[in-house]
Parts: C-alpha cells; structure tokens; sequence
C-alpha cells in the first residue's frame, strides 16, 4: 500500500545505530536512507521477498542521518493474513560495517601483496638476466686467458723458466 517500505515500529538500537528518530523512520519510506546506488537492489528483493513470502537476507548500503555510509545484514520475514495475503514484513538489520571494512583491508592486502610478489618476480627476472650477462661476460676472457696460459705451459711459445711456470700455474 501507500505505507510500504515504511516502519511501523522500530526499537531503540536501530534508532541509534542510524542517528534517527522512530518518527523518522515512520514518516521516511527506507528508500530515503538508502544508499543511492541500492536503492533498485532494495526494491527487486523487497518485492521478490513479498512474492515468494519467505525469509530473504541482503547485505546493503544505508545512509546514517549524518551522511555516513552503514553496511548492514539486513533480513526480512513476511507475516501473511487473511487468505495469505501479505500484512508486514518484520526486518532485522545488523550493522556490519566493522566487518565489510575489515573484508575490504584484507582485500586490499591481498592486492598489495600480489603487486609486491609481482615486482619480486620482475626483480628476480632481472638479477637473473644480470647474474647470467655478467657470467658470460667474465667467462669469455677467462677462457682466452685460461687458453694462452696452457699454450704458454706446453711450451708452444718456448719453454718457460721454472719462475714463469710457477706464475703460469
């Protein structure tokens, strides 16, 4: 009816935990203290919930009276009349703010630490790319020198003085 959406009671909790007052709630449809971005998420499960008549949960965006956003476990029951026709709808919201702000830090770890393992990746490639340059560089002079010194040894130059070949050794 004209009323939907709308409380009819509210306790003292959700009162609080939304910075406004029980006649707020009676006069403002939910849709006002919705988060913007909700607000069709809200009325296509408030409707499927009404439909199908059983017990449905949703995680949304409220608005405290502040402008502050509210993650809430919200979960609402229908209770049926006559001919089983939809009266109420009894809602029960859990503010789990604390925990979709907890869920977001470790997502945006996990994010961190994939880009960190990332550059770890791309710093090994490059030591490697380094270590193997360099080894090859060292190794090519290595080898003609290690060569001139074992012709030098076997004596194709003349043989060398027990001195050189001390050095030569």
């Amino acid at each position: 009816g004209d009323d939907a959406g709308q409380f009819l009671r509210v306790n003292r909790a959700l009162c609080l935990m939304f910075g406004r007052s029980a006649a707020d709630f009676a006069t403002a449809p939910m849709e006002s203290w919705t988060y913007r971005d909700d607000i069709a998420v809200l009325r296509a499960w408030f409707a499927r919930t009404v439909h199908e008549g059983s017990s449905q949960r949703l995680e949304k965006r409220f608005l405290h009276k502040s402008g502050r956003v509210i993650w809430a476990s919200v979960s609402f029951s229908v209770v049926h009349g006559d001919a089983d026709r939809p009266l109420h709808v009894i809602a029960q919201i859990e503010d789990i703010s604390a925990r979709r702000e907890s869920d977001q830090a470790l997502l945006d770890a996990l994010q961190s630490e994939r880009v960190a393992a990332a550059q770890m990746r791309e710093l090994d490639a490059i030591r490697t790319r380094v270590l193997s340059n360099a080894a090859h560089d060292l190794r090519t002079p290595l080898t003609s020198a290690s060569g001139f010194t074992e012709l030098l040894l076997d004596g194709s130059a003349g043989e060398p003085t027990q001195e050189q070949r001390e050095m030569l050794e």
